[in-house]
């Protein structure tokens, strides 16, 4: 007796608890098509998998899935693998880019013809838009079962309200054999598991208002916008829609509208080197840029960094001139955007570097500008500041047929220097080659092609890092 007692304690105890109703079918063609449905447990979660089965065909599987193990994940190798989980019912009609339901259907209802228990129907039909669901119930040997499916609208009397369509109720002779206890109408999707999930209509109320957004545009007048849900509560079997709207919006300004990293820090927007949003002063278009705030007073926009040859910079005229790499990582920010920002006004280069074994310098020019495309050519005026320098191969000297002042932008399948033959393809990496260079910080990484001839020019002379940025002079 205590071994009963103790068995049903844990029975009770343990019991599963029901969350969602998920659509399940394997190898299907589409998820909307799928006329199976399954309760899930309150730790899961819908799911949908897309696979190609034996024929070269996508296929998906749909059910419940766990809700602690079940993510998003899309092969970029493997177009055809996806996996997508959702947590609402039946949000798993639609996933991995298949098809939705039609933007114009009739509900979706239970469509068991045999009577079952309550939760026991798991086969669903797509209604017409002019039919609604029905369940009836009947007493058999003291069971209570269930049949349902859809049905015109019609055949029911309408109820005053548009959530609850109708019920009839209609009762045999009760035998203690066979009798019916309900015949009811509803109008939304599954709510015709049962009479009392039918009959009972809850209507829907707005949530509060969220807060309103961040505005679109930092660079004049944008737009912002904030919503709320019909969750407070949700209607449910048959109720009402929450009237009004759900999203609203209104014009916002925020004249805070930096056109480089200098502007950033003029504006009071920093908050430490890292990534800032710009908009280079003549064009409508956001870039991100990689601000470094830590140097000289911060305020560098810096458009090239290399620290462990992790990005390749032999590379043709469309990556320099679009750009190329991670602002995280190693990058060139592009010629395009480098000339936009330079020209704005008087600039100043900086350019940081670092030797294997730890030694550090810099360099800085004044009047530091990119012309426009397509020749891209480089341009300073005079250095203004150094550390750990020579006084010789200044970026701006016009002595040497080395010099890359007011020199053209070459790549290897762009060339345009002053050698017979190609530097770019020589050397290595796109730069303002002349008759190729003495300095050439986009060389291939650990070699010595990768130097800058001021700080050092004695062998080995590949640099570790480099880092090319420019600041607005005021």
């Amino acid at each position: 007796m205590e071994v009963w007692i103790w068995f049903l304690v844990f029975s009770i105890s343990c019991r599963w608890s029901f969350g969602l109703v998920c659509l399940q079918c394997k190898s299907i063609i589409s998820p909307r098509l799928c006329k199976r449905v399954t309760q899930c447990s309150d730790v899961e979660v819908c799911n949908v998998q897309r696979q190609i089965n034996e024929f070269g065909e996508y296929v998906y599987d749909l059910g419940c899935y766990p809700k602690d193990t079940c993510t998003n994940v899309t092969s970029l190798s493997q177009p055809s693998l996806c996996t997508q989980c959702c947590d609402v019912d039946l949000c798993n009609h639609v996933a991995c880019n298949a098809q939705d339901y039609p933007a114009h259907r009739g509900p979706i209802c239970y469509n068991c013809q045999n009577p079952t228990p309550t939760g026991r129907c798991h086969d669903i039909e797509f209604c017409d838009p002019n039919k609604i669901c029905s369940v009836a119930s009947t007493t058999i040997f003291g069971d209570t079962l269930y049949t349902s499916s859809c049905e015109l609208q019609h055949t029911c009397k309408l109820h005053q309200g548009p959530g609850l369509i109708g019920k009839r109720e209609t009762e045999k002779s009760r035998s203690s054999e066979n009798f019916n206890v309900c015949d009811t109408c509803c109008s939304v999707d599954l709510c015709n598991r049962d009479c009392q999930t039918a009959k009972q209509r809850t209507n829907g109320q707005w949530t509060e208002w969220y807060a309103w957004g961040s505005c679109s545009d930092t660079c004049g007048d944008g737009v912002q916008s904030r919503n709320r849900t019909c969750t407070n509560p949700s209607p449910t079997n048959g109720g009402v829609m929450c009237p009004g709207k759900e999203n609203e919006s209104r014009t916002c300004s925020q004249q805070m509208c930096p056109n480089d990293c200098s502007d950033v820090l003029k504006l009071g927007l920093s908050r430490g080197s890292g990534v800032y949003r710009i908009t280079p002063w003549n064009t409508h278009r956001d870039v991100d840029v990689y601000c470094e705030m830590d140097t000289e007073g911060g305020g560098w926009t810096v458009f090239q960094r290399r620290w462990n040859g992790s990005v390749a910079f032999n590379r043709s005229f469309a990556d320099y001139e679009g750009g190329f790499g991670s602002l995280d990582g190693e990058f060139w920010i592009g010629l395009g955007l480098l000339h936009s920002i330079t020209s704005r006004g008087n600039m100043t280069l900086r350019v940081d570097m670092s030797l294997p074994d730890g030694t550090t310098g810099f360099d800085e020019y004044a009047g530091f500008y990119i012309s426009p495309p397509d020749r891209y050519t480089f341009n300073v005026d005079s250095r203004i500041n150094s550390g750990g320098m020579s006084d010789t191969y200044l970026l701006s000297d016009k002595r040497t047929r080395w010099d890359i002042n007011h020199q053209p932008f070459s790549t290897y399948d762009r060339d345009v220097d002053h050698w017979s033959g190609n530097c770019a393809q020589y050397w290595g990496g796109g730069w303002w080659y002349n008759f190729c260079m003495y300095n050439n910080l986009n060389g291939p990484y650990n070699s010595d092609e990768f130097y800058y001839f001021s700080f050092k020019q004695t062998k080995p002379r590949s640099l570790k890092t480099s880092t090319m940025m420019l600041r607005l002079s005021y």
